[in-house]
């Protein structure tokens, strides 16, 4: 039993240093499920909307995710906030960009989505495209204003997280638009380190171009 437990801290300890995303997840979870059973109080993870998110704003949120142009022009001419949140924080912004629904992360552009926006971890719009290597949306954002530079809750930043992924075209974008380069998670990694760890060699060659050190 000794060594099991051990061998789970070592495992943990290794998530964390390589992927801090990931691992918060695990512990967020383990930290929620001890709560709920030691005091009776409902997880984070499926806790209600913030109160202040209506009705009209959560069937935002739902027809954005869908990648519904037509009802989310409806709603948003019904008064609905472009900025509205779900429990984990999420915008409309956030959600149309994961589904990969280009016109809708356009749309709401266009209607005033704050494009820096941050979600309870304090990823922004940028960074969770960065890490799934959605360039088309991705440039829309940085050609939006998006600051590349901002990092989550846990350090990670876009240029990190496109190279760890691997797509160089959106490596270059984020050079363009004033990533820094030497930027550091909260772990001490460097995009480099991340393009070289995973492989990547013609992106660690060409952050090393931009200035980069390891």
């Amino acid at each position: 039993m000794l060594k099991l437990l051990l061998l789970l801290g070592v495992l943990l300890l290794a998530a964390f240093l390589f992927f801090p995303e990931a691992a918060e997840d695990v512990v967020r979870d383990v930290h929620d499920t001890v709560e709920s059973v030691t005091d009776g109080v409902t997880p984070s993870h499926v806790s209600l909307t913030p109160s202040d998110t209506t009705e009209i704003e959560l069937a935002l949120l739902e027809a954005a995710k869908a990648g519904d142009d037509a009802r989310l022009t409806e709603l948003l001419g019904g008064g609905a906030n472009v900025n509205g949140r779900g429990s984990d924080g999420a915008t409309p912004l956030m959600v149309a960009a994961l589904g990969g629904h280009e016109s809708t992360v356009r749309l709401l552009l266009t209607r005033g989505a704050s494009v820096d926006a941050r979600d309870s971890r304090g990823r922004t719009t940028l960074l969770l495209l960065a890490g799934k290597g959605r360039v088309a949306a991705a440039k829309a954002l940085l050609d939006a204003g998006a600051d590349p530079n901002i990092a989550s809750k846990t350090g990670n930043f876009p240029l990190l997280e496109a190279s760890r992924y691997g797509s160089d075209v959106l490596v270059r974008a984020l050079l363009d638009a004033g990533s820094d380069v030497n930027q550091r998670a909260s772990n001490g990694w460097t995009a480099h380190r991340a393009a070289e760890e995973r492989g990547h060699s013609q992106i660690a060659k060409m952050l090393k171009e931009a200035g980069a050190v390891r």
